[in-house]
């Protein structure tokens, strides 16, 4: 391009370095002589051209493996994926590969410290529980054994003494009781407490749902009528209670869980005769068996 404005450039001043003859009343030019002129242009022109290169590495496991030493820090766990794009380190670690091989080595010396075991024969040595041999001493020991062996014999009279009976007495006065109320106890009378309830299917095995202001029924404590209920000898007796200045009759059909040895439940019919109305709750009471 630079050329080519030279070439203009010179044309121009040639153009205005040539004479032009003037005066002539015709004021007309001489015919010129006709030039060419060839102007040759040189250009230049640069070109860039972009190749695209791949290179294929091949990285042998040796070389892979090498990076394994780094896990040792466990924060460089996540390390290798920006490592990757940097080859060329991967490339002269090739040439380390030889060390990785001594690593694994030690790893066998590791297996031969479990073959220590050598230390039990410093147990062996334990032999010195021969000094322990003093324990012949012991011998000694046996003449305090017979000792023991009188002892026995004052044990054995220590049996022949049994309190058992004495504690066994006192159940038996109440277990006389029940009997005694189940059986023949007309003149026993009790002081408690009495109250009413609603009467239902019984202990003694009477459903008397719906009789509370029809029938007398009563329910014995627990204390007295025992553990058996279907079948309880007290079970169809009759009572005579007495409170408030009147007295009335009620059959055992129940027995009352929560009711003290000497307490009874009894139904609305039996607490109204008694008081005239249900508003007393738990009052005193005295009652019999007839």
């Amino acid at each position: 391009m630079k050329t080519a404005a030279v070439a203009s450039a010179l044309f121009a001043a040639a153009a205005f370095a040539h004479p032009f003859r003037l005066g002539r009343r015709d004021n007309q030019h001489h015919a010129r002589a006709m030039v060419t002129v060839t102007d040759w242009v040189t250009e230049t022109a640069y070109v860039t051209k972009m190749i695209d290169a791949t290179t294929t590495r091949w990285i042998t496991p040796g070389a892979y493996a090498e990076p394994t030493p780094a896990a040792e820090p466990k924060g460089q766990f996540y390390e290798p994926p920006p490592s990757a794009p940097e080859p060329e380190p991967a490339s002269s670690s090739a040439a380390v590969p030889p060390p990785p091989p001594p690593p694994p080595p030690p790893p066998a010396p590791t297996s031969a410290a479990p073959y220590v075991p050598p230390p039990p024969p410093p147990p062996a040595p334990k032999p010195s529980s021969s000094s322990k041999a003093p324990a012949p001493s012991p011998p000694p020991p046996p003449p305090p054994a017979p000792a023991p062996e009188p002892e026995p014999a004052p044990s054995t009279p220590a049996y022949v003494p049994p309190p058992p009976p004495p504690p066994s007495s006192y159940p038996v006065p109440e277990q006389a009781a029940e009997a005694a109320s189940a059986g023949d106890s007309g003149a026993q009378s009790f002081s408690g407490q009495i109250t009413y309830y609603d009467v239902g299917m019984g202990s003694c095995g009477q459903d008397d749902s719906g009789k509370d202001n029809s029938e007398n029924i009563v329910a014995i404590s627990k204390d007295k009528m025992g553990t058996q209920s279907n079948g309880n000898p007290m079970c169809g007796q009759k009572i005579t209670i007495h409170a408030n200045g009147k007295t009335t009759t009620a059959t055992v059909r129940d027995k009352c869980m929560g009711c003290s040895a000497n307490n009874i439940d009894v139904s609305k019919k039996v607490f109204m005769e008694l008081y005239g109305s249900l508003d007393g709750g738990r009052l005193p009471v005295k009652w019999s068996f007839n």
